[in-house]
């Protein structure tokens, strides 16, 4: 189940690239700042995305990337299966403009793409893309807890671009045919048969951390 509202709070907080290998890597930990409870949030960490050439290879043939992301909240119980609570799922859409040589990173939170950022150069990009993401979400109750992460690194169909574009231009109805140009649509199919569509899957998870009774509890 989504939690739109708790999706809502996530941040963005500036942090080094942990890795400096030319290979795509997500890790994920608990935040540094613990609640009076115990509680600690998630921070999730992509690595050298436009550095691995696979993915970079991928938007020179003027593919998105969409980046996928579905972190789940699980409370351990010992001697019993962990006990699933929730899964709180956003995603980061990457696009270069080979005209411009200008790269994109977008946000879609709640099916709302969010203003994307502009960068001139790849290094500028990943630089961006290496900042990570802190995910305002606490576990609801007392209890030992611990969080899992799927990210699936893809790159977008013909039929996905069509509706991705028509969705940023603020589309309500992304999935109608579309009336562009015969060249743009047959040129975009034309780069799929070449490059494929590569998926990539990574999986990370925290330390478990004990939540205690409030105060006021």
């Amino acid at each position: 189940m989504r939690c739109p509202a708790l999706l809502l709070g996530l941040a963005i907080v500036a942090t080094e690239a942990r890795a400096q290998t030319g290979q795509v890597a997500v890790s994920m930990t608990l935040d540094t700042v613990v609640e009076r409870n115990g509680a600690r949030r998630p921070v999730v960490h992509l690595a050298n995305l436009l550095l691995d050439q696979r993915w970079y290879e991928t938007l020179d043939n003027a593919l998105p990337i969409v980046v996928s992301y579905d972190l789940k909240l699980w409370r351990s119980r010992e001697g019993w299966i962990d006990e699933f609570l929730t899964t709180f799922t956003w995603e980061t859409i990457v696009t270069k403009e080979p005209l411009q040589e200008e790269y994109s990173v977008a946000l879609v939170v709640n099916n709302t793409v969010r203003p994307p950022r502009r960068f001139a150069v790849r290094e500028a990009a990943n630089a961006h893309l290496n900042v990570a993401q802190k995910i305002d979400v606490f576990p609801p109750r007392p209890g030992r807890f611990y969080y899992t992460l799927d990210t699936r690194i893809t790159a977008l169909s013909d039929r996905d671009m069509d509706r991705l574009e028509r969705f940023i231009a603020g589309d309500p109805e992304p999935d109608r045919p579309e009336r562009g140009t015969v060249v743009g649509r047959g040129i975009r199919r034309i780069l799929l048969k070449i490059a494929g569509l590569p998926t990539q899957i990574l999986t990370a998870r925290t330390d478990q951390f004990e939540v205690r009774p409030n105060d006021d509890d």
